[in-house]
């Protein structure tokens, strides 16, 4: 162990010697050579502090006094500064040239502003921090970080998501000659053409984009949020039938949807899609109507199918009998559909489904005046009636032969 230990202190010693001399060094040029450095060096202090942590182990076993590498925290301090330099200058050196000759649709603006902040932020740091030639490098970064961050305002906004064909139309027309970002299109190359003389055209042309594109992405999340909204739905009874519950969700989503809708059609930057907005205000418009409807006839549904699924009521109204049973049959059918494809946009799609539910519900108000009128004939010929409910009255009815 002590043999250990004393080559554990040899070996740290060397390091030091190394760390002392990279820490002065300077040349932006060298920058692959000094990472490689950076992670030697990290690589064997991690390994100096393995090795100090397992003897020191050892030493706890046989109860022998502990042994402190204060030598090996003060050279992770003594490096670290440099290590964050070198980093710094690594992404700087690789990304910089990237951005500026690279592709330009393959940049994202957002990581651009982003990253070249955090560099700034990180040389301003390390500024403070470092003397001699490396802080010269630090200065070189930061002077490449003022020349490139110029830059920043054209790249954001010739990199707006939401820039299409039509807007680089304009842009062009704008500065007087074509111009689109397409793969042989570079920073380098946008600065050649001298569009940072005309930023503050492309920069109103990019703002109107992303209204455009803010509203695009709306109205991409509210016919997205209909994915998966499926009617609910229960066995009736002894009916072989079903009926709707549970609606309030999708009511909320529709209403919500509804007044959405209508907002986007009175922005001056629906142009593009307006035709898109009318459809799905009409889809949204067609759903409300038919959920309406199919509401409404389930309500009166319920409440006539117990009556006229007594023979009896059947024989004494059989006019309004035999439009329940119309009306019955559309239910059913109607359910019964719904069930094999719950989902509410494919199943509220259908005109000819609206247009069954309204003339079934004509048939239900018919059914419901002739049942009122029917009641009342019995309760004129026998006015003790009127001290019963139509339901009490209907089940004295349906007893009576």
């Amino acid at each position: 162990l002590k043999a250990e230990q004393a080559q554990l202190l040899s070996d740290i010693s060397d390091l030091k010697a190394e760390v002392d001399a990279f820490v002065v060094l300077g040349d932006l040029k060298q920058v692959d050579e000094r990472l490689t450095a950076v992670l030697d060096i990290e690589a064997r202090l991690e390994k100096l502090a393995g090795l100090a942590e397992l003897y020191q182990a050892r030493e706890t076993i046989f109860q022998l006094p502990t042994t402190e590498y204060p030598q090996i925290e003060a050279l992770q301090k003594a490096y670290e500064n440099s290590a964050s330099l070198w980093r710094l200058c690594s992404e700087l050196m690789r990304c910089l040239p990237e951005w500026m000759d690279g592709p330009f649709p393959e940049i994202d603006a957002e990581v651009v502003a982003t990253e070249s902040d955090k560099w700034w932020r990180g040389a301003a740091k390390l500024a403070k921090q470092l003397e001699g030639p490396p802080l010269e490098v630090v200065m070189q970064v930061q002077s490449k970080l003022e020349e490139f961050q110029k830059h920043i305002p054209l790249v954001t906004a010739l990199r707006n998501p939401g820039l299409r064909d039509r807007h680089w139309d304009k842009i062009s027309a704008a500065i007087g000659f074509a111009v689109k970002a397409d793969a042989e299109f570079s920073l380098t190359r946008a600065l050649q053409l001298e569009l940072p003389k005309f930023l503050a055209d492309i920069e109103e042309v990019s703002e109107f984009a992303s209204k455009e594109y803010s509203l695009e992405r709306t109205l991409d999340k509210m016919q997205g949020d209909w994915t998966g909204v499926r009617f609910d739905y229960a066995d009736w009874r002894s009916t072989g039938t079903h009926i709707l519950r549970g609606l309030d969700d999708i009511q909320m989503l529709l209403d919500d949807q509804i007044v959405k809708t209508q907002s986007m059609r009175a922005s001056p930057y629906i142009g593009p899609f307006e035709d898109r907005v009318r459809l799905w205000e009409g889809k949204l418009s067609l759903t409300q109507e038919i959920l309406d409807q199919w509401v409404k006839c389930q309500q009166g549904w319920l409440y006539l199918e117990p009556i006229f699924g007594s023979e009896d009521i059947m024989q004494q109204m059989p006019n309004e009998g035999r439009k329940f049973k119309a009306v019955d049959g559309t239910w059913r059918r109607t359910m019964e559909k719904m069930v094999q494809n719950p989902e509410v946009l494919t199943v509220c799609s259908d005109d000819e489904l609206l247009k069954a539910l309204v003339e079934a519900n004509k048939l239900l108000e018919q059914v419901q005046k002739g049942l009122n009128e029917y009641l009342e004939t019995k309760r004129l010929a026998f006015p003790r009636f009127y001290f019963l409910s139509n339901d009490e009255l209907l089940e004295i009815l349906s007893e009576t032969k």
